[in-house]
Formats: C-alpha cells, sequence, structure tokens
C-alpha cells in the first residue's frame, strides 16, 4: 500500500525526538589575517609577512552520548595569500592553506546557553614558492 505524498511530508516535518542520530554541520565564512613577522631585520633589510583573509570551510560532526551532551569532531580548512614587504619592495609568496581539526564536547548551560570544550591540532601548509 503506498502512502500518499501528505501523509510522508507531514511525517517528515514532525518534530519527533531523535536524540540518537548523527548530525551534520556546514559552514562558509571568512578568517582574518594579519601579520605574522612585523619589521623583522633579515641580513641589513626590513621584512614584514602578512597574509590575506582566507575563505573558510567548516564541517562538523556531531553525536549525542546522552540526551543533552554531545561529541563533536569539527575540520576547517582556510586559504590565503601570504606577501612579504621589504626593503626592496612587496613579493607574492604564493598562499598558506591552515587545516584546523578539533574534537569537542558539548553540553548545556544554564539559560539556554551551551558549551563547547575540546581540542585539536592546526597544519599550516605553504606553497612551494
Amino acid at each position: 500500500m503506498r502512502l500518499p505524498l501528505l501523509v510522508v511530508l507531514a511525517v517528515a516535518a514532525s518534530p519527533l525526538p531523535a536524540t540518537a542520530q548523527l548530525s551534520v554541520r556546514l559552514g562558509a565564512g571568512a578568517t582574518l589575517g594579519h601579520s605574522l613577522v612585523s619589521q623583522a631585520t633579515l641580513y641589513d633589510d626590513v621584512v614584514s609577512l602578512k597574509t590575506g583573509t582566507a575563505p573558510t570551510v567548516v564541517v562538523g560532526l556531531g553525536y549525542p552520548i546522552s540526551p543533552t551532551y554531545r561529541l563533536v569532531a569539527e575540520a576547517r580548512v582556510a586559504s590565503s595569500t601570504m606577501t612579504a614587504t621589504s626593503n626592496a619592495g612587496s613579493n607574492d609568496l604564493g598562499t598558506l592553506r591552515t587545516v584546523t581539526v578539533a574534537l569537542l564536547a558539548e553540553g548545556p548551560l544554564p539559560y539556554h546557553l551551551r558549551f563547547h570544550v575540546g581540542g585539536g591540532m592546526i597544519k599550516y601548509s605553504p606553497s612551494e614558492a
């Protein structure tokens, strides 16, 4: 027996609790750049190294470990330009890709707030230039 499309949509849209399911979070944004090195002296030359604004992509997977607490694995990738400025002028050094991986625990706080606590690692991958 086939269910009418309206019944299937009503069940899919109903607010049924589903506490034992994997959640997926996707995000996009920008990471602002800053000076990595500011006015360092290198072989009688003053050098500054800056990164640009990096487009960032985020993927997170959450798994409930109890009705109110979750474990979250999150990965972020950002890629920006690097520029070196010295007395001789400005040089483009290629791109700097940053990959961040974190494992977090998430839970409730008073006043409908939530906490995240955890740790992870950051990997910097400069281009060959």
